[in-house]
């Protein structure tokens, strides 16, 4: 639960985001946990995955907590590259699945930018720009750890 301040988007050739939320969305306890659907489509499966990855990266939903990181570490996973998985894969591997990498300066820009464009957003929305209403930068760090659910 919480306000969105930042969702991102995802963009290019077969790509498909849905999402019933906008920059500033409340999420409540009356309301289903799905945040977002995304599908990619490539030529052929890696290509798919590449694309997703990239998508995954768009996507932020800085101020709730979500399963980003979670799903991009399956995507990197060496046996799901390989597409040697099965039912069990993810209780097989899921210490590795909910393990925290050290951010990337990829990650650090992100969660600068995200930051960024959530102070336009709340300047732009009549807000102010205090700490009780922005988060910091570095909050938005907070936005790639993993959960378990």
């Amino acid at each position: 639960t919480g306000i969105i301040q930042t969702i991102g988007r995802p963009s290019g050739k077969g790509v498909r985001f849905d999402s019933g939320y906008l920059d500033q969305s409340e999420v409540s306890i009356h309301f289903d946990p799905l945040l977002a659907k995304l599908i990619t489509v490539g030529a052929d499966r890696q290509s798919a995955i590449d694309k997703m990855l990239v998508a995954l990266a768009e996507v932020l939903f800085v101020g709730v907590e979500n399963n980003r990181l979670y799903l991009r570490n399956i995507l990197r996973h060496p046996q799901f590259l390989c597409g040697n998985f099965d039912t069990s894969f993810i209780e097989t591997y899921k210490s590795e699945l909910l393990s925290l990498p050290s951010l990337t300066e990829e990650d650090q820009a992100l969660a600068v930018a995200a930051y960024l464009l959530a102070q336009v957003n709340g300047a732009q929305a009549g807000r102010g720009n205090s700490k009780s209403e922005i988060l910091g930068p570095w909050d938005y760090l907070t936005q790639f750890r993993v959960h378990e659910d």
